[in-house]
């Protein structure tokens, strides 16, 4: 009986319903592979809003080229936030770590010397010593790189410097508790909601994702004190690429011993708004999904505070500006009047570059810009709350369509309806994507109707087969023979065997019988065939025996 329920057709597709829902709900989904890689083909088509005011100073392969390999003089870096920021740049991003003061060996040679001079004290001429000292104190301003950067910091407007989280402790300048410069620029984790699971489907939600939360980091690589005090705000600038070594999101917080640290573009975002880091709100909306609120910016992240990120590459060349066309005067830096402008390392090998979309690789400053565009374009790339219960409808949907409406029609009008239905779906997830940003995951609906499809006509076909043996079996019926489900007609006709006399009803071909067998023995006019473990014989009409 249970058997017979397994292999209805209706039976399977809800259990291969139930399979593939489980499957999306799974954080090992099957197919997520190519899932992100169909999003990455679509995704390089979303565009950034070209109006947008940002711009990237890149220390290039050309910058290298002329003026040396990294890392430069902090000299040269001083020079060119002061360039940029005394020509009207509303916010700066410097994505360049500078964890500890200069150790120029010219500079502690220098304050070596004058150490020498001043203890114990030299007995020479007092106008040469001073002298000597004056010509000191001079070749250490020029060498001391560390104020001509900290000065230009503290000159210029809403200056953000990086901050990296690592994932275990770091000696130096790191601490276990969070230092006075981060906790000034983080937020307390109470911030963050502690309920979103109120309604049914917040709490699929929350079952199905698992308990996510934050990227939490051990220790933090921060600027030196000196040089962070000056400094408007501090971002981090981690990147956690997916299995497949791509990077598909960016962390707009992360939790460090309770503090949590917003991202680089992220202040920037806040400091083109005006608002500050005490004015970001967390809610949580009927399906579970956090949204980061500030202002007019409402930031839909999933639950480990993540936000799609959108490498534009185009966009990208069209904002980036060589360093070395700036200081060489090639550029005009009046083009950087009220924008909020990202200084970092492009070259490889000086910096990393990660995977995003399809084939392209992105510095640190690159995607740390595109995800600044991200924050501040009206139409930004998001999965929205309702994404899953739209696939969780299409799967069922589908299901329905396997159940109810293929059974009845041939195999090519089943087949010609079903790529229809999955075109329709297809087109409609690309068009959502392209036109508003919205990611939709195709391939749970896909897969159930695929694979149900072929078991609907592997199931369909066995039993057209199962019909045409029963209808052939009808023809050849014989009657006063003893027939089982099973039964084949026997071969030509054999007189003078010997068979089991067996007694019953006789039965319609294709019904199952109860047979009794007895001791008797009978002449019979076809061969005893055996089926089922049985032997079959014919029975003469009218006799009992």
């Amino acid at each position: 009986m249970l058997k017979k329920i397994l292999t209805a057709p209706s039976i399977q597709i809800v259990l291969l319903t139930a399979l593939v829902l489980a499957c999306m709900v799974s954080p090992l989904d099957p197919w997520a592979y190519y899932e992100n890689r169909n999003f990455d083909f679509w995704v390089e088509r979303f565009r950034h809003a070209q109006e947008q005011p940002i711009a990237i100073v890149a220390i290039d392969e050309r910058s290298i080229r002329q003026f040396g390999d990294w890392p430069w003089p902090r000299s040269r870096i001083a020079d060119l936030v002061g360039l940029i920021s005394d020509h009207g740049a509303e916010a700066l991003g410097v994505c360049i770590l500078y964890t500890q003061p200069d150790q120029s060996p010219g500079l502690l040679e220098i304050r070596q010397l004058k150490a020498q001079l001043s203890d114990p004290p030299w007995k020479g001429a007092g106008s040469s010593i001073d002298r000597l000292n004056g010509l000191l104190s001079q070749a250490e301003a020029r060498l001391n790189q560390d104020d001509g950067l900290i000065a230009a910091i503290r000159r210029g407007r809403n200056v953000v410097l990086p901050i990296y989280g690592t994932m275990q402790h770091q000696t130096g300048n790191d601490s276990a508790d969070p230092s006075g410069m981060v906790i000034i620029n983080s937020l307390n984790a109470t911030v963050l909601p502690t309920g979103g699971t109120d309604t049914p489907l917040a709490l699929a939600r929350a079952i199905g994702n698992g308990s996510q939360e934050p990227l939490a980091v051990d220790g933090v690589l921060e600027p030196f004190e000196a040089l962070a005090g000056k400094a408007g705000a501090m971002g981090h600038m981690n990147l956690q690429a997916d299995p497949d070594g791509r990077v598909r999101h960016v962390p707009l917080i992360v939790d460090y011993h309770g503090r949590l640290i917003p991202a680089l573009p992220f202040q920037l975002a806040l400091k083109h708004v005006g608002a500050r880091l005490k004015d970001i709100s967390v809610e949580v909306d009927f399906f579970g999904q956090p949204h980061l609120l500030i202002e007019q910016l409402d930031l839909p992240t999933d639950g480990a505070y993540r936000m799609l990120l959108n490498h534009d590459r185009g966009w990208t060349r069209q904002r980036r500006f060589s360093c070395s066309e700036i200081l060489n005067g090639e550029i005009d830096p009046v083009v950087f009047k009220d924008q909020i402008v990202l200084i970092g390392v492009t070259d490889e090998p000086a910096a990393p570059s990660y995977l995003v979309g399809l084939h392209n690789r992105a510095s640190d400053v690159e995607i740390m810009a595109n995800a600044l565009a991200g924050i501040l374009a009206p139409d930004r790339l998001s999965r929205p709350s309702w994404a899953q219960v739209l696939e969780f409808g299409v799967v069922i949907y589908f299901a329905f369509f396997l159940v109810v409406l293929i059974p009845c029609v041939n195999t090519r009008i089943g087949a010609t309806i079903l790529m229809s239905f999955l075109a329709t779906w297809y087109a409609a997830a690309v068009g959502l994507l392209l036109g508003y940003g919205y990611m939709i995951e195709v391939l749970g609906p896909v897969v159930l109707a695929a694979v149900g499809f072929l078991l609907l006509q592997f199931v369909l076909a066995s039993r057209r087969m199962q019909a045409d043996k029963t209808t052939k079996l009808r023809k050849s019926w014989i009657p006063g023979v003893y027939y089982t489900k099973d039964w084949t007609p026997p071969p030509a006709s054999v007189h003078g065997c010997h068979a089991h006399l067996t007694k019953g009803a006789i039965n319609e071909p294709g019904q199952p019988v109860s047979i009794q067998k007895h001791d008797a023995h009978c002449q019979c006019d076809l061969p005893h065939y055996r089926c089922d473990g049985r032997l079959l014989s014919v029975q003469p009409h009218g006799d009992a025996a």
